[in-house]
């Protein structure tokens, strides 16, 4: 049986308003990026002039990489930040799995750098708990991946849904090996042990 002519023209224009709405929106999405406030570069000039640190790494390059029809929408960077009294030999960043996050509008992730067989992680965690430690659980078995590939480790079993939503955030670009010491910083947000469920190498 056949749908009636009125229904499927209904169909179609709301379709069709759908999919104006959505570009009208992604069009925006990179304005919206570009004015949200981001205190690193005031924070990069205030260490280069005050602690002799002229050097920083941070996690922008990936989240303006970002397409503006990413799902789920991205507006803000992961907000990490390394200074350094001399250059990286390698950095570059891992962003975690944003699918289901309540905080999926950052690209949250870790940034890493390495100084000769020194390797620093900084990583912002989710402070969420409402689903029951389901994101923090795969943000830690992201962290520990991150550790075992520079550390040259045996890398653990990843739970569903804990890779990086953006391709550009990957592990595959990470050098494996390349340090003997990992120095891990950052806000972990695990204020309770029974929280804390993934062994980090």
């Amino acid at each position: 049986r056949r749908e009636p002519l009125l229904l499927v023209l209904l169909k179609g224009i709301f379709m069709l308003i759908v999919a104006v709405a959505t570009l009208i929106f992604q069009s925006w999405i990179p304005l919206l990026r570009a004015v949200l406030w981001n205190p690193k570069p005031r924070l990069a000039v205030a260490l280069e002039k005050r602690s002799s640190l002229p050097y920083h790494i941070d996690g922008v390059a990936p989240f303006r990489s970002l397409p503006p029809w990413t799902t789920p929408v991205c507006l803000m960077d992961s907000g990490l930040h390394l200074s350094a009294s001399r250059p990286a030999d390698a950095s570059g960043f891992v962003g975690f799995c944003r699918a289901g996050s309540g905080e999926a509008v950052a690209l949250k992730g870790m940034l890493w750098a390495r100084w000769g067989a020194l390797g620093v992680i900084n990583t912002h965690m989710t402070f969420e708990y409402a689903d029951g430690g389901a994101q923090r659980r795969k943000q830690q078995a992201a962290l520990s991946a991150l550790v075992a590939t520079l550390l040259d480790a045996p890398l653990p079993s990843l739970p569903s849904g804990a890779a990086p939503t953006d391709p550009a955030c990957s592990l595959e670009c990470v050098p494996r090996g390349a340090c003997s010491v990992v120095l891990l910083v950052g806000d972990l947000n695990h204020a309770l042990p029974s929280q804390c469920v993934v062994q980090v190498p």
